[in-house]
């Protein structure tokens, strides 16, 4: 199977979970584990569909944290808040849509490409609310890098304990420079898009003493790695950036490689879709969504069958 690449004894470690009911904050094993979600706007839908499977599958609690960056951090905020089913169904039944990507808007200057308004004040509020108290409690920390502005490095948005902090946290990591508006303010800090700095927070996960780490991926095996950005409208971007930020957009394809790296270590395993649904960070289209959230989820039901 060339969409797995890794290390397969997570498998067992997810699995021997699952059969002895494991809990969250209640383990026997004295192992630590994490999944860790790739961002890339619409590419999401991927990985949506793949935590819309490990949920059915039973697979939520074998989890002891969740890292989301960007598009990611939605789909780790639905797993842990057990919403996991919808993570990859909001991708063409609330997002594609011209309240959320609108050239015309853009163009004209009357709002942002990408309206992030639309996706944390609608969306999140009405069509899929999302319950934050739910969420600040999770028996599974959802974990959300986003990228500083003064300094283009990423860090972990930690310390959120109320609804308006994680409606700041959520619009800050999927922040995309110029694309999205303004940088978010949090924390005392100016944040944009997480996959900025840092596009799989696979270091970050091993830092916090992960033993085990699932991460998926957005990116089918046949597709190529990001060259500075999720869309070819990224490199004009870059170009009217502050300079940290230019430079750390510019880093992210040598980051990305990095993070991939890694997933020859002991205890790392990495999970892409099947095949190229022709998505990317921008894709409206409702079909091709929908095949995407399916083939992401194909790969979760291949994997655990196998």
């Amino acid at each position: 199977m060339d969409f797995v690449h890794g290390d397969r004894d997570v498998l067992d470690v997810l699995r021997a979970r699952r059969a002895s009911g494991s809990r969250p904050g209640r383990r026997k094993d004295k192992l630590r584990v994490a999944l860790v979600v790739e961002g890339g706007g619409m590419r999401g839908v991927y990985a949506g569909g793949m935590v819309s499977a490990l949920e059915s599958l039973g697979l939520r609690d074998s989890f002891d944290e969740v890292y989301g960056t960007s598009a990611g951090a939605f789909s780790a905020v639905a797993l842990a808040v057990g919403k996991g089913s919808k993570a990859g169904a909001v991708y063409y039944e609330d997002l594609a849509s011209r309240n959320f990507i609108n050239y015309r808007r853009a163009l004209t200057g009357r709002g942002p490409l990408i309206n992030l308004d639309y996706l944390v004040e609608h969306v999140l509020e009405k069509a899929k609310p999302l319950d934050y108290e739910l969420l600040a409690g999770s028996d599974i920390p959802v974990r959300t890098v986003a990228t500083r502005l003064d300094t283009g490095a990423a860090e972990e948005l930690s310390g959120l304990t109320c609804a308006d902090d994680w409606r700041a946290a959520l619009r800050a990591t999927s922040c995309v420079p110029f694309l999205c508006g303004p940088a978010v303010s949090l924390l005392g800090a100016q944040w944009i898009d997480g996959s900025v700095a840092e596009p799989i927070a696979i270091e970050r996960a091993l830092e916090r003493e992960a033993t085990h780490v699932l991460v998926l991926l957005s990116r089918a095996p046949t597709e190529k790695s990001p060259k500075g950005g999720e869309h070819p409208l990224m490199s004009v971007v870059a170009r009217g950036l502050d300079p940290v930020v230019a430079e750390a957009l510019r880093r992210r394809a040598e980051k990305h490689a990095s993070a991939m790296q890694l997933l020859t270590g002991k205890g790392l395993l990495a999970l892409r879709p099947t095949v190229d649904c022709g998505v990317n960070g921008l894709t409206t289209n409702i079909p091709r969504l929908r095949r995407a959230e399916e083939t992401g989820a194909a790969a979760v039901h291949a994997l655990f069958a196998a």
